[in-house]
Parts: structure tokens; sequence; C-alpha cells
């Protein structure tokens, strides 16, 4: 038995995945959105089924940032790692064992501060903040978020013209194997992928690394490090860690053919990758912002392209 811990998108992606292949699994939601999917059960009025859940028949996995806030205190012993990856106060040690950099925080109380900056929560999910993501341009934009200041973090914004955006990710066994690297062509809104294409060159030692020190903590179980990569590779940004699914993720899991061994054997993933993936619906949003980037005609004819679902 499977329990998917969050009802977003992704959840219900892998939800279908596991039926699918005939996986007996459940999702839990927090709130109305869910209650409309076949499967999905309330998550306050059974969390019982997840406390005493036992540990080598039954798996729990983690697919939003919600679930981490309100995962039962019984629960959390299993996911130490998960949490200590996702605490952005740890990401200056994981830099220096991946061998990438560390964006540096901005003390927004100086006299003069360098415009735009890039401000994001210390953890999503938190009440006092109501936005995921946010680039400041200005003093007037910077006092608007004043009054939640203590709960973020403000860094310099490393744009798209001079940074690149790769992901590492992929359901960690153990295996380096079990990573793939991609590169993010496209986003809407700001920080949520619309288009990917596997890219490994470029990233090949970084991988090698995080596998590393993934294993070092003992870690297993689905996770994404982004990083923002200048053109020449000579900077790489560490600028955040998913340790649960992420937007992207079924190009990844629609890709494993063993998944039922991954998951509770950790075997490696058998994979059988498409070229690209893209979520049509934010694609064409990233366009009206002047991003043209696309697969093209001849990636759709020889089927190179994994389609979000759209459901």
């Amino acid at each position: 038995m499977i329990h998917i811990i969050g009802g977003s998108k992704v959840a219900l992606n892998l939800y279908q995945i596991l039926k699918k292949n005939k996986i007996k699994a459940s999702y839990y939601y927090f709130d109305k959105c869910g209650r409309n999917k076949k499967g999905g059960l309330d998550f306050f009025q059974n969390q019982h089924k997840l406390i005493n859940s036992h540990p080598n028949s039954e798996k729990l996995i983690i697919s939003s940032e919600t679930a981490f806030v309100n995962l039962p205190s019984e629960c959390k012993k299993q996911f130490n790692a998960h949490y200590f990856l996702r605490n952005k106060n740890n990401f200056s040690l994981i830099c220096n064992e991946i061998a990438c950099k560390n964006v540096d925080n901005i003390d927004i109380n100086k006299k003069e501060l360098k415009y735009p900056i890039f401000v994001k929560p210390h953890e999503f999910g938190l009440e006092e903040v109501n936005f995921r993501l946010k680039i400041l341009k200005n003093e007037n934009e910077l006092n608007e978020i004043k009054h939640c200041a203590e709960y973020c973090i403000f860094q310099p914004y490393l744009s798209q013209q001079e940074y690149n955006q790769y992901a590492i990710a992929g359901y960690y066994t153990g295996n380096v194997n079990s990573l793939i690297v991609v590169k993010q062509l496209s986003q809407f809104p700001m920080g949520t992928s619309a288009f990917v294409m596997q890219d490994e060159e470029k990233m090949k030692l970084i991988k090698e690394k995080v596998a590393a020190y993934l294993t070092q903590i003992k870690f297993i179980g689905f996770i994404e490090l982004e990083f923002k990569c200048s053109k020449d590779f000579q900077d790489i940004f560490l600028i955040d860690i998913n340790p649960r699914l992420w937007g992207w993720c079924y190009y990844y899991i629609s890709a494993v053919k063993n998944i039922e061994e991954v998951i509770f054997n950790n075997a490696t993933p058998v994979l059988k990758m498409k070229k690209y993936w893209i979520n049509p619906y934010r694609m064409f949003c990233s366009m009206f912002k002047r991003n043209f980037k696309a697969p093209s005609l001849r990636n759709v004819i020889k089927n190179e392209i994994c389609y979000e679902p759209m459901f």
C-alpha cells in the first residue's frame, strides 16, 4: 500500500500511474479540490491510517509542502533527511558537499539595495507569507511585503538572460542512475516549469556528487534539486531543494517501467525517457510572456514529447 500525502496535481499523476500498474494506493488531500477525484481521502479525517501504517509493507510519499507542515509527529521520524534538505538554513552546508555555490542572502535593512531582489519564504506553506516567489523591482515593492519579511529570504536575482536553469531529480534509491538531469527551458508562472528536456552532459559531475551526498545522509525517495548555471558553467548555484514530488515529475514517473520494485525494494529505475516534457497550457502562457521556446513539429511527429496530463 502506498499513501500519497497531499492532493496536488502531481499526487494525482502518481496515483493514476500506480493504479494503472495495479498497485494499491490512496492520496490524502487538504482542501476540497481533492474531493471530486476518485481515491482521494480527507487528510485530517484519515491521518490515523498514516500513523498506524506498517513501514515494511506500506510506503508514505510526500507530494506537497502542505504535507510537510501537517504530517503527524509519529510519521516525521522516517523523514528526518527530507526535513533536513528542505530547511534552507542548511543550504550552505549542502553546497559544500555537492561542489556548487550558495546564493548569498541580502540584508534588506541596508541603506543602499541593488534591485531586482528575489524573495521566497523560509519555508513554503507558512500562513504568514501569501506568496511562493517574488521579484522586487523597487523600494515600494519591498515595503509592501515588509510585514512578513522575518519569514522570508532575500537574494540577488539571477536572471534568465545570464543563467540557465537545471534540475537533478528522481526517486533516489542509492544509485546515481536513479536520478536524471533536465534543462528547464520555460516557466509559467515563475518557478513552475512549462517545458523541460533531459540534458545530462554538463551536470554529470554535480549529479554524481548529489548522489554521493544523498547516500551519505541515508536519503531515499522522490527529490528535485534546482540550479542556476552561468552560460559557461563556471558558476553553479543551488537555488532550491524539493524532497518530494515536483512540478514536472510526470516526465520521470511515466518513464519508470518498474515503479513497484523502485518504491518497495529500492531497485534502480528502468527508464524509457522521451526527449522533452511539456505542460501545454503553461507553455502557451509562457509564450504570451515572450518566451517562444517550444518543441519542433519534427519532435511531435517523431513522438519525442511527454505531455503533462490535462485533467
